[in-house]
């Protein structure tokens, strides 16, 4: 049911974008709950933020905190975000009770920068939730960032030489993948930042080109079949995508990173010749 979520000391780059999602933020959520009265059946179960609130101009769904410069926002399963206030409005759904008054509800949570961040800490960033139009509140009733939550603007940004890149992999021949699992052509790259001291780095790999089937493996898009293209870390340990991968637990000022990338045989199908595509944004949260 809903929750408080905890971040910690949250940093935020200097060089992040008004209007961008603050990396590190993002709170998956799923409630699954019952309405014991019998009358509150096919009603939108919602949540909008606390208090008399507006949004930020500009910026679908996003509110304010008490922090200035940070903003918070709630999307849907399908990444939808919810507007509306006070006591809501059908753009502030989850989705409808069942019949009996049961509900499945997921999405969710991030925090946006919404213009120059000054350190602080938050101290109010709540949504109300409830069913819509019956003056009822889910129990628990609220989600919410920890009050006290430390938030601080920190110079830290990758380099224009590491932000975009494109890896090449050698050419190989379909046998040099012989079983499910096997893997060739490790080829190293590296991501560096320009960056403060004494800042936590973690970074998130995320597919553009499809998912393998394996956590650690981008699908291609390329016309060979049975390959995927699988990234490790330094210590050539496979990386779980859209995980969170820690590099540092202080900088020292400017940092590089090493990664690989190999092709990865998979399944039991056999390989055929052609072409390995596959691509993947990363994304970079300090603390």
């Amino acid at each position: 049911m809903p929750t408080t979520f905890e971040y910690g000391t949250v940093a935020v780059a200097n060089s992040l974008g008004v209007g961008e999602v603050i990396p590190g933020t993002v709170q998956n959520f799923a409630f699954i709950g019952k309405c014991a009265n019998p009358t509150i059946a096919s009603t939108a179960i919602v949540a909008c933020p606390s208090g008399s609130t507006v949004a930020v101009p500009g910026m679908t769904g996003v509110y304010p905190t008490n922090l200035a410069g940070v903003g918070m926002r709630m999307r849907d399963k399908n990444g939808t975000p919810l507007v509306g206030t006070g006591n809501c409005s059908t753009t502030s759904s989850f989705g409808n009770t069942a019949a009996d008054g049961s509900f499945s509800v997921s999405g969710n949570f991030e925090l946006v920068k919404t213009g120059p961040i000054s350190a602080g800490t938050i101290t109010s960033a709540t949504y109300n939730w409830g069913a819509l139009s019956t003056g009822t509140l889910l129990t628990p009733s609220t989600t919410s960032v920890a009050s006290g939550t430390a938030v601080r603007p920190v110079s830290c940004s990758v380099t224009s030489a590491t932000a975009n890149q494109i890896i090449p992999l050698a050419t190989i021949s379909p046998s040099m993948l012989g079983s499910a699992g096997a893997t060739a052509a490790r080829t190293p790259f590296s991501i560096s930042i320009n960056c403060q001291s004494g800042v936590k780095v973690a970074v998130t790999f995320t597919s553009t080109s499809g998912n393998s089937g394996v956590a650690s493996v981008l699908g291609s898009v390329g016309t060979a079949t049975g390959v995927g293209v699988q990234l490790l870390n330094g210590s050539l340990t496979p990386i779980n995508l859209d995980t969170a991968l820690p590099l540092t637990s202080g900088t020292t000022g400017d940092m590089s990173f090493p990664f690989y990338g190999q092709y990865y045989r998979l399944g039991t199908s056999a390989v055929t010749s052609g072409t390995v595509k596959a691509s993947a944004i990363f994304t970079m949260s300090y603390q």
